[in-house]
């Protein structure tokens, strides 16, 4: 997993932001209940779990005897029992993950997705097999990532017939060979598995052009552009069914790209990282002004650049292609004494990035939060870093975890229009609200839902809530999460942020309802009529 360069691209260096210190009265939320735009994509909920070696990946020392991914999925995965950690299922199940994303980022460079499907193997213990039955497991889909460097076409094909195809077919897609040839639907029900994994979603390497960090340091895209193609040729063979998608980036390697492999594409991907530079560049800028700018840039640099891949996707390939966001998250990579991709403030980032994924206009297939479980960005922890009596440590919910939490039990089916007025702050020429909305309605349209973000990291923001065509209101209640600061952590004490419920039918008057936003909060509301 690296820098989105697409977003690097933007912004390189500090620049000043002007902050409100005033809440104005005349901030309003209006909520259009009469008709829907579209339903809730449950795809955005996805999320990314580590398998692969990093002995691989990484030049770093630790690497060569670290085997917590291959063998542990990151503290998911009991390779002595064989079996996933059953509270690591709870939470996943509670956080409403839907899609997993294997074997894991930039860790997918050296991975040889053979050595974890050997029967009787001694090591890659959390393999295809366990990963497929951990989704089976969550009800979540799959989405794997076959590696460019050390994948072939065929290699590529085998894997789609090894995990799609029906025993009666081979990797040519004709009828079974003789008996006692070997096949790779064969491997799967040997080792216990004579039903297909369905998997539907692949994609051809991980942010290739900056190499495996090994030996390559450089892809040129029309190389990449043409060898997807062998790829997308050689797994369509096997299974037309399957959805695969091309690695993009930047306009200028976009463009380079999309005109040669035309309508030969399923999805694009995209990774979004909102962050206005890299490393010393985001240490130089002050952390409260840092913070402002990346809960800005999802709407005015991020939702822009996607809806510009859009449209260069649809003239090359002739019909709407949709987005796959395989990575998201802040895009803190920096030294710092404080962990800043654990803080409140980056789960308010996540937040605003989620509101930007479900607009339908930005066509988002998928999205797939970095990453669930320990490592450098789990959204929950217990500690684990390769010892296997930890796996039996109680495992904590960081900031960000709530937000997907919320939006599991506190969000509609149908997505409504929201039209906010806020007051704002600028950022470098452009205008950015503070108050900005996700509103929905269930299937029984009779209770509506808003998350409501507070990006002012300093003063409560007082708004009123209208609701057009939904009257008769019986029931208001918010949960709030929030913390001390918006640079609070749950490291030390796990309950720094949390999430409380608040009653509000005190505020309904008239059927509409007055809010008083906290600083630094993300709110979800519950209406009922």
């Amino acid at each position: 997993m690296m820098k989105n360069r697409s977003i690097l691209f933007f912004l390189i260096i500090a620049y000043a932001i002007i902050l409100s210190n005033s809440c104005s009265a005349n901030n309003q939320i209006t909520v259009d209940c009469t008709k829907s735009i579209g339903e809730v994509n449950k795809y955005i909920f996805g999320n990314n779990v580590l398998a692969h070696d990093p002995a691989f990946s990484s030049k770093e020392p630790w690497a060569k005897n670290f085997h917590g991914y291959r063998e542990y999925g990151a503290g998911l995965w009991n390779p002595v029992r064989m079996e996933p950690v059953s509270n690591v299922m709870q939470l996943g199940k509670e956080a409403g993950i839907s899609i997993m994303r294997f074997p894991g980022g930039c860790g997918s460079h050296g991975y040889e997705w053979k050595k974890a499907v050997k029967k009787g193997r001694n090591s890659f213990k959390f393999g295809l097999y366990e990963f497929c039955g951990v989704c089976h497991d969550l009800n979540a889909d799959a989405v794997i990532t076959l590696s460019y460097f050390k994948d072939t076409p065929q290699d590529a094909a085998d894997l789609v017939a090894f995990l799609n195809a029906p025993l009666d077919q081979n990797t040519d897609n004709k009828l079974t060979a003789p008996k006692n040839t070997f096949s790779w639907p064969g491997l799967r029900a040997e080792n216990g598995h004579p039903g297909s994994f369905q998997v539907k979603y692949f994609e051809i390497g991980n942010e290739v052009w900056h190499g495996d960090h090994i030996r390559t340091k450089e892809v040129k895209p029309e190389a990449y552009a043409r060898r997807y193609l062998q790829y997308y040729d050689a797994m369509k063979a096997v299974d037309p069914s399957i959805q695969i998608g091309v690695v993009l980036d930047t306009d200028q390697w976009n463009k380079k790209i999309i005109p040669i492999i035309k309508n030969k594409v399923d999805f694009g991907i995209l990774h979004s990282y909102p962050a206005p530079g890299y490393g010393k560049e985001l240490e130089s800028i002050p952390v409260d002004k840092l913070f402002l700018m990346c809960l800005g840039m999802p709407a005015v640099i991020t939702e822009p650049h996607y809806q510009k891949t859009l449209k260069l996707l649809k003239q090359y390939a002739k019909r709407d292609i949709p987005l796959a966001i395989t990575e998201f998250n802040g895009g803190f990579f920096m030294r710092s004494s404080i962990p800043y991709q654990f803080t409140l403030g980056n789960a308010l980032i996540n937040a605003e990035l989620l509101r930007i994924f479900m607009k339908p206009e930005n066509n988002i297939l998928m999205a797939n939060n970095w990453n669930f479980i320990n490592e450098h960005w789990g959204m929950i922890y217990n500690g684990f870093q390769n010892e296997a009596d930890k796996l039996r440590n109680r495992y904590h919910k960081r900031p960000n975890y709530y937000v997907f939490e919320l939006y599991h039990n506190h969000f509609g089916e149908f997505l409504l229009n929201a039209d906010v007025k806020s007051d704002t702050y600028q950022e470098r020429g452009y205008t950015v609200d503070y108050i900005t909305v996700n509103a929905s309605m269930n299937k029984e349209q009779n209770k509506v839902y808003l998350m409501i973000l507070n990006k002012n990291l300093k003063n409560k923001m007082s708004s009123e809530i209208i609701l057009k065509g939904f009257e008769n209101i019986s029931s208001a209640e918010a949960w709030i999460l929030n913390g001390p600061d918006y640079l609070s952590l749950n490291e030390n004490n796990p309950d720094t942020v949390s999430v409380k419920s608040v009653n509000l039918m005190n505020a309904v008057k008239n059927g509409s309802l007055a809010v008083e936003l906290e600083p630094h909060s993300l709110t979800a509301v519950e209406i009922s009529k």
